[in-house]
C-alpha cells in the first residue's frame, strides 16, 4: 500500500499518498470532484516499481483541508503556487520531460 502523509503549507494541510523510489522520475495524479488520493492507491503501486507516483488529495477533499477564501477561477493559480512548489523544488525538468 502507498504511504500516506499529510504536508503543511501556509494555505493549511495538503493530503497525499506516494510510492516508490524519490529518486525516480515523478508521476502525478490528481482526483476528480469527490474523489480522493485513495482512489489511485492500484496505480501507485503498479507504476511505482518505475516512479515515483503521488497522488494528492485536492484542497477540502481526503485529507487536505479546505483553503479559508477560495473560488473557482483563484483555485488553479493557489494550487499551483501551495502545492506544487514543494513537489516541483525536489524534480528536475528532465524527469518531468522524461515522464511525459
Amino acid at each position: 500500500m502507498p504511504g500516506a502523509a499529510p504536508m503543511k503549507t501556509k494555505d493549511g494541510r495538503f493530503g497525499y499518498e506516494a510510492a516508490g523510489d524519490p529518486a525516480s522520475p515523478a508521476l502525478v495524479f490528481l482526483h476528480g470532484i469527490g474523489g480522493a488520493a485513495r482512489a489511485w492507491r492500484g496505480q501507485l503501486d503498479y507504476f511505482g516499481d518505475s516512479y515515483h507516483t503521488i497522488a494528492w488529495d485536492m484542497p477540502g477533499y481526503g485529507g487536505s483541508a479546505p483553503l479559508a477564501a477560495v473560488s473557482i477561477a483563484s483555485l488553479p493559480m493557489r494550487c499551483r503556487i501551495s502545492c506544487a512548489r514543494p513537489a516541483r523544488s525536489s524534480l528536475s525538468s528532465s524527469a518531468i520531460r522524461s515522464a511525459a
